[in-house]
């Protein structure tokens, strides 16, 4: 009896493992595993963490983040945009930004279009400071 129930379980866990569709039954594509979800947060609480990332960056390299917010676009010079996402956050506070940037040959959304992103929290050197931003593996724009 415990041989068949070992064999039930086992099958169950393998067979709910081989699924390639995402949270949308998408096939072919694989679900992220999010480890910091900003969207299932109060304001207050996404806008904290938000703070804690930008202020202890190192100790959230390489986690899959997802949130969502405002896209904004910053010129350092005409031919090189940064696109930022204000992140939401409570009403009676200063806003906070993450800069993120998208995998591949993808096209950006529009400036003040409200999106969902989710990416791995990255870092790269230039200006001879480190910069943080999320490598997005994946956008939805919400309006």
């Amino acid at each position: 009896m415990k041989k068949y129930l070992f064999a039930v379980i086992l099958a169950c866990m393998f067979l709910s493992g081989c699924t390639k569709e995402d949270r949308n039954g998408i096939p072919g594509k694989q679900a992220l595993i999010i480890d910091i979800e900003l969207t299932a947060f109060s304001a207050t609480m996404a806008h904290s963490m938000l703070v804690d990332m930008l202020t202890n960056p190192e100790n959230y390299l390489g986690k899959t983040v997802k949130t969502r917010g405002e896209h904004t676009v910053l010129y350092y010079t005409p031919e090189r945009p940064y696109n930022f996402i204000i992140v939401d956050g409570p009403p009676d506070c200063c806003p906070q930004a993450l800069m993120f940037m998208l995998k591949g040959e993808r096209v950006y959304p529009q400036e003040g279009k409200r999106i969902e992103i989710t990416g791995v929290f990255s870092r790269y050197d230039g200006f001879e400071l480190p910069y943080y931003y999320l490598a997005v593996n994946d956008i939805i724009i919400l309006d």
